[in-house]
């Protein structure tokens, strides 16, 4: 007997051993039949709340720990990260309490972070401005319950999507 046949012999034992132990141990623990009787209704069905709907305060610390954590990349050198979150935060939390107290610091943090990676000129102004601008505009259409539909019809078609602040002119709108 040859030592390669050898070899090719205690292989195919070793598989077969293998296949063979996942045989008892399927046999053994064999199988476990659940039905749909034995589970009950389904809790979360058609129509059922997943959670509470969140709350102003709960978005307010999510948009807080989003700048916590853009802080920290930016402190850390991370500023591609850091200006990401920055970016994230501008969008998603547009319109919120948190925003308007954090967003003047935000868009110098987003300036410093291009800045950093060597960005800076028109490409950066620009979109900053345009920000800075809607922020304006949404000031004074929120603090002006008689606004013109008009004026709200613009200012979403002006809005980036994803920005907070849709839903709530949307809202608006369908009043």
């Amino acid at each position: 007997m040859t030592f390669n046949h050898l070899k090719a012999e205690i292989a195919v034992l070793g598989f077969a051993v293998l296949v063979a132990l996942l045989a008892i141990g399927w046999v053994l623990a064999g199988p476990s039949p659940v039905r749909d009787a034995d589970l009950g209704p389904d809790p979360f069905g058609p129509g059922t709340p997943v959670g509470p709907e969140p709350r102003v305060q709960d978005v307010d610390l999510a948009g807080a720990k989003i700048l916590e954590g853009a802080d920290r990349a930016f402190k850390a050198g991370f500023f591609e990260t850091a200006a990401k979150f920055y970016v994230d935060f501008d969008l998603r939390y547009a319109g919120t309490k948190v925003y308007d107290d954090k967003a003047p610091r935000v868009w110098e943090q987003l300036r410093l972070c291009y800045a950093s990676m060597g960005q800076s000129g028109e490409a950066v102004d620009r979109p900053l401005k345009a920000r800075k601008d809607l922020h304006a505009r949404w000031q004074a259409l929120r603090d002006d319950p008689q606004a013109a539909p008009a004026a709200l019809k613009a200012f979403l078609a002006d809005l980036p999507a994803g920005d907070g602040r849709r839903p709530l002119v949307e809202a608006r709108l369908s009043r």
